[in-house]
């Protein structure tokens, strides 16, 4: 029988859009599938490829095969048989946002937010160890359709395309926006609000991009669009509920469930069309610099799923960017111990 068999070489490990591709590749004459991936695989590319009964072969199985048919020396390590079979390096230099502030301002920055102890002597936390990073950004263009009202003296209404950048850490899911671009002092605002989705059903997160968007709406609306009563769509709003992204809006106490009349956002982010979500349009680029950097925990393909599912529209991925930042551990007399964590990059 026939097998169809797909390799990647690249550096992340393989996303699931990959897998359903190549899903789509198979046909009848193909008997089986197998998918192999020198950087390993996301878990949704694990999930899907479990369902369609597609084999997923990384880097270790992939070495033991060669070693196995004898084609390649049992004495040639791990490390020198990937750069046979990777053969081309990227040698395209990465970049990344530019650090505001140097290694001494920012450990005396540290220096200054070191606590007190509540202790006789009033000691100070001490700082035990500090170091510079970089994270993982993509950049991912939202396109969606909003309704706003036109005209100055009769308004109506009309529905109009909507386009933004966002940027999102692909470690830990974090959302950035530059605020205070206008003024003496800007930052970098994180919102966890994509971190709290990541794993939550596609429903779930339909349903709670329909309430962000109308901050409140009615149950009898949200049940019109979704049939909530069907399906188990219920139980994604009690998801929501749970974890705390909506509340009821009712008539008599929310123990009640049969007396709610609607749903409220509980979600505090910048809105849609905020500038400041596009950070590139107000941080200075540059080369990556020495520093280490943060593993890739989230795929690009996996991450613009849910943040198209998220803001309710269609988009693409654009690339990944590095962002600066500064970690420093604090710890006390009693051993214990706190970090803190800077997001400064320099504005334009």
């Amino acid at each position: 029988f026939a097998v169809l068999v797909h390799i990647e070489r690249g550096k992340k490990r393989m996303g699931v859009k990959a897998a359903r591709n190549f899903y789509k590749s198979i046909s009848e004459k193909y008997a089986e599938g197998v998918l192999i991936s020198l950087s390993g695989f996301s878990e949704n590319t694990k999930n899907f490829a479990e369902e369609k009964h597609i084999r997923l072969i990384d880097e270790a199985e992939f070495l033991a095969l060669l070693l196995k048919y004898e084609l390649t020396s049992p004495k040639t390590s791990t490390k020198s048989t990937r750069e046979v079979i990777l053969r081309k390096k990227d040698k395209k230099q990465k970049q990344a946002f530019i650090f505001k502030m140097t290694e001494e301002g920012t450990r005396k920055y540290f220096e200054k937010k070191r606590g007190r102890i509540f202790s006789i002597l009033g000691a100070k936390e001490k700082i035990t160890g500090a170091e510079r990073r970089y994270a993982p950004v993509g950049s991912f263009t939202i396109t969606r359709k909003d309704e706003v009202e036109v005209g100055t003296i009769s308004k109506t209404k009309k529905m109009i395309e909507v386009e933004n950048t966002f940027y999102v850490n692909l470690n830990n899911a974090e959302l950035y926006c530059a605020r205070g671009i206008s003024g003496k002092n800007p930052g970098i605002s994180v919102f966890d609000v994509v971190e709290k989705v990541m794993d939550l059903p596609t429903m779930s997160i339909q349903l709670l991009s329909d309430i962000m968007r109308k901050n409140e709406i009615s149950h009898r609306e949200l049940n019109k669009k979704h049939f909530l009563f069907l399906d188990g769509n219920i139980d994604h709003i009690l998801i929501l509920e749970t974890r705390g992204l909506i509340k009821y809006k009712s008539i008599l106490p929310q123990s009640l469930r049969s007396t709610v009349v609607g749903y409220v956002s509980n979600i505090n982010i910048a809105d849609f069309g905020k500038p400041g979500y596009n950070l590139k349009k107000f941080l200075s680029v540059g080369s990556m610099g020495k520093y280490e950097c943060d593993a890739i925990v989230y795929e690009p393909e996996d991450m613009l799923y849910v943040l198209k599912t998220f803001f309710g529209g269609t988009g693409k991925f654009n690339e990944i960017i590095y962002m600066p930042y500064d970690k420093c551990r604090y710890a006390d007399k009693k051993g214990r111990f706190r970090y803190e964590k800077i997001i400064s990059p320099k504005f334009n």
